[in-house]
């Protein structure tokens, strides 16, 4: 994924869903397309607020702990082909994968911020 083709989505997408979630500020780590230019220029001249994310810090994260769910799960699963890993993929997301799941991750974002203040950036239980 490059800047222009991540602004590309984000111009498609992220007033609706944010307007849709209620969301003031919008939350993207370091990854190069977060960082180039022309995201940093739409976003700027969008107004959107962006959460100043520290580099390398997992810890802020919580899609990790998704996926290490999601990835557990999938593994339990022994899925012997492609084929059948795909098929599982999307059972564990429908089946096994709950919205609360997804909630609790979303509202531990103010604990996890918290923590890693409280740390002066350092590691933290998440």
């Amino acid at each position: 994924m490059n800047g222009p083709r991540y602004v590309e989505l984000l111009a498609g997408k992220l007033n609706f869903h944010m307007a849709v979630h209620n969301c003031t500020i919008f939350v993207q780590d370091g990854a190069p397309c977060h960082r180039s230019k022309v995201d940093k220029t739409f976003l700027a001249e969008n107004r959107i607020m962006v959460l100043d994310w520290p580099g390398n810090s997992p810890d802020l994260n919580p899609i990790q702990n998704l996926w290490t769910n999601m990835k557990n799960k999938v593994a339990e699963k022994h899925p012997s082909s492609a084929k059948d890993l795909v098929k599982v993929i999307k059972e564990v997301c429908v089946k096994e994968i709950s919205q609360e799941f997804c909630r609790i991750l979303v509202h531990s974002m103010q604990r996890r911020l918290q923590e890693v203040i409280k740390n002066g950036g350092g590691s933290t239980k998440y």
